[in-house]
């Protein structure tokens, strides 16, 4: 009897002491050959399904694939206790330590391997050397080619079509690979056996077959077998293996829509959505679950010990891996490149196209889950969920940052006075949604246009996110500070001797916008702050190894008024190193005076 299965199915029967179940997957010369697949229980491929993927964003996902035992009872014949091995060739490349099985608690599993075995998939006959060998035993009406120009019809039997000669490899495999045929064929016509060529056959007909014959094509594979009992009595007998394995992820994005955004209406609204990107397996009615957060896989690089990789390699990549340990890094510029689909919004397409209700979640210690219901995706393809979208506070602010002209070396390094300062136009948004918004990338939208793109860094519910728009051209800049007294070698550190440098600076805005301007200034000094105009806001940093000079950050909150300047002024003092003295230098530079006179 042949058994026909999908092309996806894992499962096909050998053989039982009561019943025979027979296949044309491998031919009794690999069997005879290869000891590994001799068995004195049954093999039954089991068809296996995912069922569950929780997915990160770095292109890691942990996956739970389970295989129904029950589905295939109709195959299993004679005495019920005896013990079955089943296969499968669901066997990605889990990580290190992160491969387990579980099993309901009406069977047992034992014999558990990972092993290489063969999987036989029946399909139509593509060729005639195909076809002769499906018609063995049959009748056949054949066109044989007798010369160039010459041909005969025969009727004939099929006897044999013989499998070429393959020297078993050393070190010899788990399973040898699939046979090769020879491109004879022995055929009985008119009651003698002829060895004819099967290239001299140009057209087949079949005599006495019901359907279109199949042949079995087999493919060697990495294999997961146990063995167990099943027994009727057993209402669930389901195996689930869960693992962490590399080609599955989410790519997150936002957009915010500040169309109604006014002085007097500060609010915007985002949208987000959530791309998942699938490299791995194929996924039918798959509950998932999109992972926020920075958990720590130490062997994310290193194979699992299950899989069929050299004993060597495993041990280098845990090795490799093994003393640091790796935080899943999901910086929002390597996850957005990382086959990410940019969101495309046409003028005219409304922000309803977002769900009302949010896509649900949970927070679980350091990391939120949002949940998805029923993805389907193929190996291969790419599917877009939306999440979530609201109405969140949102307002204008203009920022300026200004770096500290003093390096870790005291060195003072003014950059090049043409060079232009630089204005930010920002959002300032709050998260009043139920759920924190991953770092991920934005875009900023107003009447249908897009207005520029960065990034929203992670924030919690209740939390606050700047978010870059573009570059302020109607508000210009410029810094200028200048060196208005030196104290030559006023300052004695470590053997060092440094110049008090005091330096004052000045910083000037213009507002060319028909509006007012809210302003966020800050300037990073190195030293003693003496004066500073308009009383900014000024925070003490912590000293870095090996600086003399301590850093204060200033902030000045300003209001820039259509058409008007505005002018601050700064005047500190910081330690200088002066090349090449210190105490030491100083000494020696005196006795040689001395031994001079």
């Amino acid at each position: 009897m042949h058994n026909k299965f999908s092309t996806k199915a894992l499962l096909t029967a050998f053989l039982f002491s009561s019943a025979l179940l027979t296949t044309q997957s491998i031919t009794q010369a690999a069997q005879a050959e290869n000891e590994n697949l001799r068995h004195t229980s049954p093999i039954i491929n089991v068809d296996s399904q995912p069922v569950h993927a929780m997915l990160f964003k770095n292109g890691y996902g942990l996956v739970s694939v389970q295989a129904d035992l029950k589905t295939v009872k109709d195959q299993i014949q004679g005495n019920p206790a005896t013990p079955i091995t089943f296969q499968t060739d669901l066997f990605p490349n889990a990580t290190q330590g992160s491969f387990w099985l579980s099993w309901s608690k009406d069977i047992s599993l034992s014999d558990v391997k990972s092993t290489y075995a063969s999987f036989i998939d029946n399909q139509i006959a593509a060729e005639i050397p195909e076809l002769i060998r499906a018609s063995k035993g049959k009748t056949i009406r054949a066109k044989i080619a007798q010369s160039q120009d010459e041909s005969v019809w025969v009727t004939a039997e099929v006897l044999e079509v013989p499998e070429q000669y393959q020297p078993i490899p050393e070190p010899r495999p788990l399973i040898l690979p699939p046979p090769r045929y020879s491109n004879m064929a022995y055929l009985k016509i008119d009651g003698k056996i002829s060895a004819v060529n099967m290239y001299q056959i140009q057209q087949v007909e079949l005599v006495d077959a019901d359907s279109i014959p199949t042949v079995a094509h087999t493919q060697n594979k990495p294999a997961l077998q146990f063995t167990t009992h099943l027994t009727e009595n057993a209402p669930v007998a389901t195996v689930q293996a869960t693992y962490l394995a590399n080609g599955i992820s989410w790519n997150p994005s936002y957009v915010v829509d500040i169309t109604d955004m006014t002085d007097s209406n500060k609010e915007g609204r985002i949208s987000a959505k959530a791309v998942v990107v699938n490299d791995l397996i194929d996924m039918t009615n798959v509950s998932a679950e999109l992972i926020a957060g920075y958990p720590h896989i130490q062997y994310q690089d290193a194979s699992s010990a299950m899989s069929l990789k050299p004993l060597r390699e495993i041990l280098n990549q845990i090795r490799a891996t093994g003393e640091g340990g790796r935080m899943m890094k999901q910086s929002a510029f390597a996850n957005q490149r990382y086959r990410g689909a940019m969101m495309e919004m046409a003028a005219d397409m409304p922000m309803s196209t977002m769900p009302g209700t949010a896509v649900k979640g949970e927070a679980v210690e350091d990391l939120y889950f949002y949940k998805l219901d029923n993805i389907n995706l193929k190996k291969g393809e790419r599917g877009y969920f939306p999440l979530f979208a609201g109405d969140i506070p949102a307002s204008s602010i203009y920022t300026w940052d200004i770096p500290d002209y003093v390096d870790q070396y005291n060195n003072y390094r003014m950059p090049n006075p043409d060079m232009k300062q630089t204005v930010w136009h920002s959002l300032d948004l709050t998260n009043t949604t139920d759920q924190p918004w991953t770092t991920a990338s934005a875009i900023t939208m107003k009447d249908g246009r897009i207005l520029g793109q960065d990034t929203i860094n992670y924030t919690p519910v209740k939390g606050e996110a700047r978010l870059k728009i573009t570059q302020a051209l109607s508000i210009t800049a410029e810094a200028k500070e200048v060196e208005i007294s030196r104290q030559r070698q006023a300052k004695q550190v470590d053997r060092r001797v440094y110049d008090i440098v005091t330096i004052e600076g000045t910083l000037e805005l213009t507002n060319y916008k028909s509006d007012a301007a809210k302003l966020e200034l800050t300037k990073l000094v190195s030293g003693n702050v003496e004066t500073a105009t308009d009383k900014p806001e000024t925070t003490k940093l912590p000293t870095g190894i090996g600086r003399v000079n301590s850093q204060t950050q200033l902030k000045w909150t300003v209001d820039l008024k259509p058409g008007a300047d505005n002018k601050m002024t700064i005047k500190y003092k910081y330690a200088y190193l002066t090349n090449g003295q210190n105490v030491k230098g100083n000494m020696n530079i005196q006795s040689m005076q001395m031994r001079r006179k």
